[in-house]
This record gives C-alpha cells, sequence and structure tokens, in this order.
C-alpha cells in the first residue's frame, strides 16, 4: 500500500455499504475493488507541483529563447531579401538601359537607310518631272 495513504481499507465495512444503499454485491465488489486499486497506486510517479512549476520555467525559458532565435532568423531573412531586391532592382536597370540603348542604334539604323532612300526617290521624282516638263 502507499504511503499516501496509511490508514487501512475495511473492504468488508464498504462493501456492506453498498449493498445497504441498493448495489447488489457484485457491483459492490466491483466498486470496492476499484477504490482498492485506487488506493494502492504508486502516487511517487506523479510529479509535485514545485517540479510542475521547475517544468513550466524551464519551457518558458526554452520558448523565450526560441522566440529570440527566430527574431534573429527573421532579421537575416528581412536583410537577404533586401539584398536580392536591390540587386535585382540594379540588373533590371541595366537591362532597361540597354534595351534603350539597342533601340536608339535601331532607329538610327532605321534612319540611315531610309533618308538616303527617300533622297533617291525625291531626286528620281525630280528627274522625272523634268523629263516631264
Amino acid at each position: 500500500m502507499s504511503d499516501f495513504y496509511p490508514q487501512s481499507f475495511d473492504t468488508y465495512k464498504y462493501i456492506k455499504e453498498l449493498k445497504g444503499s441498493g448495489f447488489n454485491e457484485l457491483q459492490a465488489e466491483v466498486i470496492v475493488k476499484s477504490l482498492q486499486e485506487s488506493r494502492e497506486y504508486n502516487f511517487s510517479k506523479l510529479a509535485t507541483r514545485e517540479q510542475i512549476s521547475l517544468m513550466e520555467l524551464t519551457l518558458n525559458n526554452k520558448i523565450d529563447g526560441l522566440e529570440s532565435k527566430i527574431l534573429q532568423v527573421e532579421e537575416k531573412l528581412e536583410s537577404k531579401i533586401s539584398q536580392v531586391e536591390e540587386r535585382l532592382e540594379s540588373k533590371i536597370s541595366q537591362i532597361e538601359q540597354n534595351l534603350k540603348t539597342e533601340i536608339a542604334a535601331s532607329q538610327f539604323n532605321m534612319l540611315k537607310w531610309i533618308i538616303p532612300f527617300f533622297i533617291t526617290i525625291i531626286g528620281m521624282i525630280t528627274g522625272l518631272l523634268i523629263k516631264l516638263l
């Protein structure tokens, strides 16, 4: 029997009381047996309030440590994301500048061929007009 319940447990007395209050013998025996088993439970396996408080404190400290680590990781991620954004913005600006340069060069090349073409056409039209007049 556990030190938690040092006094004896009179099973006959409790069976008699249960039978007197309307339980049959089998029911009374099962109830008393359950009570007796619960009294014999090894309560030394249960945690004390002090142990639970210590465990709670330990867990709270670990949670605080994890929260701190999570914040550090968030800060690092935000920093890395900002760096990536800056690099992407820089590359996008370079690409935009390259496209503007290529468009300008293409426009110049087009004008380089179109202007002489129009001058030639104007010259031909002028020559035809002079011949016809």
